[in-house]
C-alpha cells in the first residue's frame, strides 16, 4: 500500500519499497544457472499507465541512488550531450565564443568569474575572440585539441567529426568522472552512444532526401528532435538497473519481479477524435480493409470535461456504450500482458487511501487486495503474501558517490576509423594462398560485343543459382530469358547458350563430388580479431561424404 497525498510523494514510497525490496536479500531464480540468487535491481521491472507518472518513477529511484533505465525525451538537455555539442559547434564555427565558454564552464573547476575575468583581460590586451583558450596564459586542452583537427573537417562526415569532438573534447572522461556513482556514469556513457547513432541517422535522413550532410545541419536536425520531444535518451541494456517503462511497452518482456503500477487510473472512452468503423464482423484476408471507413469526431469544448450536455448523451448512445465495453476489454487485456510479465513475484502498488480502483476493478476480482498473509483464488488456490504499507522517508536521501570509480586513460592520438563490415573479395591476396589447379567444363560461352564484366557475372550467378536449386523447372528457359533481359544482356549472349553451361556445371559437380547436397549462393559471416564482421556469399558450397567443397566459379 502506498501513502501519499500526490503523486510525487507515492512516488517516493514506491521507490522507499524498492529500495526495501532490493536490500531485503529476496531470492530469484537465476536464468542462466536455474540457481537461487538475491534479488538485484536489473530484476525488477515497474510499468506505468503514463510516461509522465513513468517520470516520476524515475525520479524518486534515483534520489534514493537506484539505477534506472527509461527510454524518455530529454537527451539533448544532459550536461554530457551539452558538452559534446558544445565541442561540435566550436569545430564548426571557430568564431562561436559562446561554446567556447561553455566548454570552459563544464570542462574546469574554475568558477564563472574567475574565467569571465580572465578572457575580459584577454579582449583588454587587443587580443581576438576566437584565440581565447587556445593561447596566452590561459589555455584550455579541449580547445587546442578542436583546433588542431579543424584541417582535417573538410574531408570528414558529421558523424565522423562527432566521433572527433568526443575525443578531442575527452567528454567520455568528464561524463564518467560525473558520476556520482557507476550506474549513472554507464548511464551517461549511454547517452553519448545514442548521440552517436543519431549522428548516422541523420546522414541516412540526408541520403534519403539527396541532401547535403553538414555539421550545421546535423545540430539543427537534433535541435528539431528536441522540440518535438524525440530526443530520447540513451538505454544501456547491460546495466544492473531497475527497469521503468509503460505497460504497452512491456509487451513480449519478463522480469523476475514485476510491479503494475497506476491501477487506480480510469478507463476512458475514445469516442472523440480518430476511430476506423469496421463495415463487416468478419475479417477478409484479401481485403483487409474493404467497407472499413475513418470516423472523426473534433471535440469543440476545449479543456473542458464536465457539465457538457451534449458530450453526456453521446456517451450515454449506444455508440458511446459500445466504445466504453471496446475500452474495457481493452484494459482488461493490458492488465492481462503486466501481470504475466513477472516471473517469479507480482507485486500491486495499491494506493492506501484510494476510494476505487476503476482499473483493477475491471477484473471484478475482489479477491486481488488482501489484508492478510494468504490470497485465495476463486478456484480455492490458496497463495502466501504480503501487504506492507509505504511511506515517503521522513528525510530526503543524500546520493553518495561510489568511493571507487574507474577511470578512461588519456585519450590516443588520432588513428583512422576501420570499416565495420568488410567484403572479403575486397581484401588484399593472402601471400601464402595458391590455386590448386583451375577445371574448365566445356567451352566458353560465346559473346556478341563487349558486354560489362561485372554485370554479366552477376547475371550468370542468378541463373546459376536458381537452376542449381531446381534443374527441372518448367520455366526454366523462361526464367534465363528474364534474368539475362533484366541486366540488359539479351543481345549479348544466347539464353539456351548460359542453359548448356549450367547443365554442363551440374553435371561436373554430380560426377567429381557425388554431392550429397548442393547449396548454391550460400552467405558467410565471421568477426575477426579486430572486431570488424567480414561478409560474403560462396558461389557454391558442395556437401560430400570426405567433408564441405567451396567452390568459385567464373
Amino acid at each position: 500500500m502506498l501513502e501519499g497525498s500526490n503523486e510525487a510523494k507515492r512516488a517516493a514510497a514506491m521507490a522507499e519499497g524498492v529500495v526495501n525490496l532490493i536490500g531485503s536479500g529476496l531470492q530469484v531464480i537465476d536464468k542462466q544457472t536455474g540457481q537461487p540468487r538475491a534479488l538485484q535491481p536489473g530484476d525488477v521491472a515497474i510499468l506505468s499507465r503514463m510516461n509522465k507518472k513513468a517520470v516520476n518513477y524515475a525520479a524518486a529511484l534515483t534520489a534514493r541512488g537506484v539505477a534506472v533505465t527509461l527510454e524518455q525525451p530529454g537527451l539533448l538537455a544532459l550536461p554530457e550531450i551539452y558538452l559534446t555539442l558544445a565541442c561540435l559547434r566550436r569545430l564548426a564555427d571557430a568564431g562561436d565564443t559562446l561554446a567556447s565558454a561553455e566548454i570552459i564552464a563544464l570542462k574546469t573547476t574554475q568558477s564563472p568569474e574567475e574565467w569571465l575575468e580572465n578572457r575580459l583581460e584577454y579582449l583588454s590586451e587587443g587580443n581576438g575572440s576566437r584565440n581565447w583558450g587556445i593561447d596566452g596564459s590561459f589555455q584550455e586542452p579541449a580547445l587546442v585539441a578542436l583546433e588542431t583537427m579543424r584541417p582535417r573537417l573538410e574531408f570528414l562526415s558529421p558523424s565522423e567529426v562527432l566521433d572527433e569532438a568526443l575525443v578531442a573534447g575527452d567528454v567520455r572522461r568528464d561524463a564518467k568522472a560525473w558520476g556520482p556513482t557507476k550506474g549513472r556514469s554507464s548511464q551517461r556513457l549511454a547517452n553519448l552512444e545514442t548521440l552517436r547513432g543519431l549522428a548516422a541517422d541523420y546522414e541516412g535522413y540526408c541520403q534519403a532526401q539527396r541532401v547535403s550532410a553538414t555539421i550545421a545541419g546535423f545540430l539543427l536536425w537534433l535541435y528539431d528532435l528536441a522540440d518535438a520531444e524525440l530526443d530520447k535518451k540513451g538505454v544501456d541494456g547491460q546495466m544492473d538497473a531497475v527497469r521503468v517503462l509503460t505497460h504497452h511497452g512491456s509487451k513480449g518482456l519478463e522480469w523476475p519481479v514485476v510491479i503494475p503500477a497506476d491501477l487506480e487510473t480510469g478507463t476512458r472512452g475514445r469516442l472523440w477524435g480518430l476511430s476506423v468503423i469496421p463495415g463487416i464482423d468478419t475479417f477478409e484476408i484479401n481485403s483487409p480493409l474493404a467497407n472499413r471507413r475513418l470516423r472523426y469526431w473534433p471535440w469543440p469544448f476545449g479543456g473542458m470535461k464536465k457539465g457538457i450536455e451534449v458530450a453526456q448523451k453521446l456517451d450515454e448512445s449506444d455508440a458511446g456504450q459500445a466504445d466504453m465495453q471496446k475500452q474495457v476489454e481493452e484494459a482488461i487485456r493490458l492488465l492481462y500482458v503486466s501481470f504475466t510479465r513477472a516471473r517469479d513475484f507480482l507485486i500491486l502498488p495499491l494506493q492506501a487511501k484510494a476510494k476505487a480502483r476503476p482499473w483493477l476493478d475491471t477484473l471484478d476480482a475482489g479477491w486481488l487486495t488482501p489484508e492478510e498473509s494468504e490470497l485465495v483464488l476463486p478456484g480455492g488456490q490458496v497463495v502466501s503474501c504480503t501487504t506492507e504499507v509505504l511511506q515517503e522517508p521522513e528525510e530526503a536521501m543524500q546520493v553518495q558517490p561510489d568511493p571507487q570509480q574507474v577511470w578512461f586513460p588519456s585519450p590516443k592520438c588520432y588513428t583512422p576509423k576501420l570499416s565495420a563490415h568488410i567484403s572479403p573479395s575486397m581484401q588484399p591476396m593472402v601471400a601464402s594462398a595458391a590455386i590448386g589447379r583451375r577445371l574448365e567444363v566445356g567451352t566458353r560461352l560465346s559473346l556478341k560485343g563487349s558486354p560489362d564484366i561485372e554485370i554479366l557475372g552477376e547475371a550468370l550467378h542468378n541463373i546459376f543459382a536458381a537452376d542449381l536449386i531446381d534443374p527441372n523447372h518448367a520455366g526454366r528457359a523462361t526464367m534465363a530469358t528474364g534474368v539475362l533481359e533484366s541486366h540488359g544482356l539479351s543481345n549479348k549472349v544466347a539464353a539456351d547458350d548460359v542453359l548448356a553451361c549450367a547443365s554442363r556445371f551440374q553435371g561436373f559437380l554430380h560426377e567429381t563430388f557425388k554431392p550429397l547436397s548442393i547449396c548454391p549462393e550460400w552467405p558467410v559471416t565471421m568477426v575477426l580479431d579486430n572486431g570488424q564482421r567480414m561478409n560474403g556469399w560462396i558461389d557454391v558450397l558442395v556437401d560430400t561424404e570426405e567433408g564441405w567443397v567451396i567452390i568459385d566459379h567464373k
